[in-house]
């Protein structure tokens, strides 16, 4: 069966679904949309979606669906905008807040981008949460901001080495060597096989005249960190 088969096939399906059950009709189209956006198709993804929305336009989580798509495909003005509609009808989820903060980022937005982040940390505190904020402070040079999320997130989750690596970042911008080699000590212990701690580590110890042990880091890690390089160098 060819894909446009395929398409027509499940269409002919959910027409007659519709007649027993509006809510069941918009289901089967999200799961036809994602099944599409899953084989690459994310505009046709788009267009079953918007077939659901005009079927069922008070159902938040098509909105938030198609949302997702359009971001995909790096429409974040219009992923922006599916998102708003649909907190306006169920401001309640806190991951909904976390992409229009995906959005406002790639959109240049870094205090809405905050005040999303809020809200959803707001509604369900989570380290993720707490990483892009800190993320955006640091973007922002709000040093201090940045450092208090990502402690934040590490209270939530101890072994998110991630959010160890970029406080230690913010620390090394500070010309806080010694809290970074601690925090890079802490990125070494969680994540010992990965040689990003030791290249960061490395770089820290050299401010702090410790060639010694920035060559024995060198040894085992890397120059070029991936988080934050630029600053690093």
């Amino acid at each position: 069966m060819t894909f446009a088969l395929s398409k027509n096939f499940v269409f002919f399906l959910a027409a007659g679904c519709l007649l027993a059950c509006p809510v069941a009709m918009g289901r089967t189209l999200e799961e036809t949309a994602e099944s599409l956006s899953k084989s690459g198709h994310r505009d046709d993804a788009i267009r079953v979606i918007s077939d659901a929305i005009k079927r069922s336009p008070k159902v938040a989580s098509l909105y938030a669906a198609r949302a997702k798509y359009c971001i995909a495909s790096e429409k974040y003005e219009l992923g922006l905008d599916d998102l708003k509609k649909s907190v306006l009808l169920d401001p309640h989820k806190a991951w909904v807040y976390r992409m229009m903060a995906d959005c406002d980022v790639n959109l240049g937005r870094f205090d809405a981008a905050i005040i999303d982040l809020k809200k959803a940390i707001a509604i369900e505190p989570h380290d993720e949460y707490y990483k892009m904020l800190g993320e955006v402070f640091f973007q922002l040079k709000r040093y201090d901001d940045a450092i208090e999320s990502f402690t934040r997130g590490i209270a939530l989750n101890s072994k998110g080495f991630w959010l160890y690596k970029n406080r230690g970042d913010v620390y090394f911008q500070q010309k806080k060597f010694q809290k970074a080699v601690d925090d890079y000590t802490s990125v070494i212990r969680i994540v010992p096989k990965e040689p990003m701690g030791y290249g960061a580590r490395a770089k820290a110890y050299e401010r702090l005249g410790r060639k010694d042990l920035a060559n024995k880091d060198y040894a085992r890690g890397k120059t070029d960190v991936d988080f934050m390089t630029d600053d690093l160098r």
